[in-house]
């Protein structure tokens, strides 16, 4: 029992074997992790080869236009009008003494998975959320379609 095998790699190279898993687990924000609409669609369709026929994605992320917080709106805004998605931040993770590089986080909105799931050969089976403002937290259970 327990782990037998761990690898680590980019959301945007998976290097499994097709039909190797029927669970996918994207909690903590970590269905935007590859960064954009374009790689995050490119990372559904490794994701889509590499699970089985029945196989599920539990994608965590927050829908970010889900505030009437003022500082999150400007940055929606600063988004907007450089044609970036509104929820998209450029992060970097820092533990003890590890830095990582700056990298995109794509909060992706409601809508936004609607559009992605769409061109990805996934669906929404189910979106759990508290539907609150200012509570944008959300999974989605996606299926193939």
């Amino acid at each position: 029992m327990g782990l037998k095998e761990a690898y680590v790699m980019s959301a945007n190279s998976l290097q499994f074997k097709d039909n190797m898993f029927d669970t996918i687990v994207m909690f903590g924000n970590n269905f935007g992790i590859a960064g954009n609409e374009k790689q995050t669609i490119s990372m559904l369709h490794t994701l889509y080869k590499i699970t089985t026929p029945e196989a599920v994605i539990l994608a965590g992320s927050v829908d970010a236009v889900n505030t009437n917080n003022e500082d999150h709106l400007k940055y929606h805004e600063m988004n907007r009008a450089k044609n970036k998605p509104p929820g998209l931040v450029r992060i970097r993770v820092k533990y003890k003494e590890y830095l990582t590089d700056w990298f995109g986080l794509w909060l992706v909105t409601l809508s936004e998975l609607e559009r992605i799931t769409e061109k990805s050969g996934w669906r929404i089976y189910k979106i759990y959320q508290t539907g609150k403002v200012n509570q944008p937290a959300y999974v989605g259970i996606l299926t193939k379609k």
